[in-house]
Protein backbone atom coordinates (compact mmCIF):
# COMPACT_ATOMS: atom_id res chain seq x y z
CA UNK A 1 0.00 0.00 0.00
CA UNK A 2 3.23 2.45 0.57
CA UNK A 3 3.85 2.98 -3.10
CA UNK A 4 -0.64 4.23 -3.61
CA UNK A 5 0.07 5.95 -0.66
CA UNK A 6 3.01 7.95 -1.91
CA UNK A 7 1.35 8.54 -5.94
CA UNK A 8 -1.73 10.15 -3.60
CA UNK A 9 0.79 12.92 -1.63
CA UNK A 10 2.83 13.57 -5.58
CA UNK A 11 -1.07 14.09 -6.41
CA UNK A 12 -1.33 16.38 -3.56
CA UNK A 13 2.07 18.64 -4.22
CA UNK A 14 0.47 18.92 -8.12
CA UNK A 15 -2.98 19.73 -6.89
CA UNK A 16 -2.91 21.28 -3.53
CA UNK A 17 0.11 22.86 -3.39
CA UNK A 18 1.46 23.69 -6.91
CA UNK A 19 -2.31 24.62 -8.55
CA UNK A 20 -3.91 26.06 -6.01
CA UNK A 21 -0.62 27.99 -4.63
CA UNK A 22 -1.09 26.65 -0.72
CA UNK A 23 2.39 26.66 0.53
CA UNK A 24 1.10 26.16 3.63
CA UNK A 25 1.23 22.14 3.08
CA UNK A 26 4.99 22.12 2.22
CA UNK A 27 5.58 20.93 5.56
CA UNK A 28 3.07 18.28 5.54
CA UNK A 29 4.38 16.59 2.01
CA UNK A 30 7.60 17.35 2.63
CA UNK A 31 10.25 15.86 4.88
CA UNK A 32 12.98 17.73 7.12
CA UNK A 33 15.90 16.21 4.91
CA UNK A 34 14.47 17.20 1.86
CA UNK A 35 16.78 17.46 -0.59
CA UNK A 36 16.21 18.15 -4.45
CA UNK A 37 18.63 17.09 -7.37
CA UNK A 38 20.37 19.00 -8.70
CA UNK A 39 20.82 21.83 -5.90
CA UNK A 40 22.76 24.96 -5.95
CA UNK A 41 25.29 24.39 -2.84
CA UNK A 42 24.55 26.50 0.25
CA UNK A 43 20.67 25.80 -0.08
CA UNK A 44 18.68 24.85 3.23
CA UNK A 45 17.46 21.32 2.92
CA UNK A 46 13.93 20.60 4.26
CA UNK A 47 10.20 22.28 3.47
CA UNK A 48 11.61 25.58 3.13
CA UNK A 49 13.93 24.78 0.24
CA UNK A 50 10.43 23.75 -1.40
CA UNK A 51 8.58 26.37 -0.56
CA UNK A 52 11.20 29.09 -1.85
CA UNK A 53 11.11 26.39 -5.07
CA UNK A 54 7.73 27.09 -5.50
CA UNK A 55 7.55 30.74 -5.14
CA UNK A 56 10.35 31.33 -7.31
CA UNK A 57 8.12 29.56 -9.65
CA UNK A 58 5.00 32.07 -9.54
CA UNK A 59 7.66 35.08 -9.35
CA UNK A 60 8.45 34.12 -13.10
CA UNK A 61 5.38 32.12 -13.99
CA UNK A 62 2.03 34.10 -12.01
CA UNK A 63 -0.62 31.20 -13.29
CA UNK A 64 2.54 28.08 -12.99
CA UNK A 65 0.38 24.79 -13.52
CA UNK A 66 1.25 21.06 -13.16
CA UNK A 67 -0.90 18.05 -14.96
CA UNK A 68 0.45 14.90 -14.00
CA UNK A 69 0.37 12.67 -17.00
CA UNK A 70 1.27 9.37 -15.66
CA UNK A 71 2.29 8.85 -12.19
CA UNK A 72 3.96 5.08 -11.50
CA UNK A 73 5.56 3.79 -8.22
CA UNK A 74 7.23 1.22 -6.04
CA UNK A 75 8.04 0.84 -2.91
CA UNK A 76 9.42 4.50 -1.49
CA UNK A 77 9.83 5.88 -5.27
CA UNK A 78 7.64 7.63 -6.88
CA UNK A 79 7.62 8.73 -11.07
CA UNK A 80 5.69 10.91 -12.97
CA UNK A 81 5.73 12.46 -16.14
CA UNK A 82 4.07 16.01 -15.92
CA UNK A 83 3.18 18.80 -18.31
CA UNK A 84 4.67 22.19 -16.91
CA UNK A 85 2.60 25.30 -18.16
CA UNK A 86 2.42 29.02 -17.32
CA UNK A 87 2.18 32.46 -18.89
CA UNK A 88 6.11 33.82 -18.29
CA UNK A 89 5.22 36.91 -16.74
CA UNK A 90 8.70 39.11 -18.82
CA UNK A 91 6.62 38.23 -22.21
CA UNK A 92 3.63 37.56 -21.56
CA UNK A 93 4.10 34.18 -23.35
CA UNK A 94 2.18 31.26 -22.30
CA UNK A 95 3.84 28.32 -22.26
CA UNK A 96 3.94 24.37 -21.91
CA UNK A 97 6.52 22.10 -21.42
CA UNK A 98 7.18 18.64 -20.51
CA UNK A 99 9.12 17.36 -17.08
CA UNK A 100 9.72 14.38 -15.04
CA UNK A 101 9.81 14.14 -11.64
CA UNK A 102 11.38 10.98 -9.54
CA UNK A 103 10.95 11.16 -5.87
CA UNK A 104 11.58 9.09 -2.97
CA UNK A 105 9.90 8.95 0.17
CA UNK A 106 9.64 8.23 3.84
CA UNK A 107 6.69 8.40 6.64
CA UNK A 108 4.54 10.02 3.82
CA UNK A 109 6.79 12.80 3.03
CA UNK A 110 9.34 13.65 0.55
CA UNK A 111 12.81 12.92 1.34
CA UNK A 112 14.59 14.30 -1.87
CA UNK A 113 13.38 14.30 -5.83
CA UNK A 114 15.29 14.58 -9.48
CA UNK A 115 13.78 16.58 -11.80
CA UNK A 116 14.30 16.48 -15.81
CA UNK A 117 12.77 19.69 -17.26
CA UNK A 118 12.79 19.93 -21.11
CA UNK A 119 13.99 23.21 -20.98
CA UNK A 120 14.67 23.57 -24.95
CA UNK A 121 10.99 23.27 -25.05
CA UNK A 122 10.35 26.24 -22.95
CA UNK A 123 13.26 28.37 -24.37
CA UNK A 124 11.41 27.53 -27.66
CA UNK A 125 8.43 29.07 -26.79
CA UNK A 126 10.17 32.01 -24.91
CA UNK A 127 12.91 32.07 -27.44
CA UNK A 128 12.08 35.84 -29.09
CA UNK A 129 12.21 37.51 -25.62
CA UNK A 130 14.14 35.07 -23.32
CA UNK A 131 16.28 36.35 -20.26
CA UNK A 132 18.88 34.28 -20.10
CA UNK A 133 19.72 31.30 -17.85
CA UNK A 134 18.67 31.88 -14.84
CA UNK A 135 15.08 32.12 -16.55
CA UNK A 136 13.92 29.37 -14.17
CA UNK A 137 16.47 28.70 -11.24
CA UNK A 138 14.54 25.92 -8.97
Amino acid sequence: MEAEENKAVMRRIAEVVINHKNLAMVDELFSKEYQPHPSIPGQPRGPEHARRNFSRMYKVFPNFRVTIESIVAEGDMVAARVTLSGTHLPTGKHARWPAMIFARFAGGKVTEDWRVVDSGQLSGQLATQLAGPTLVRL
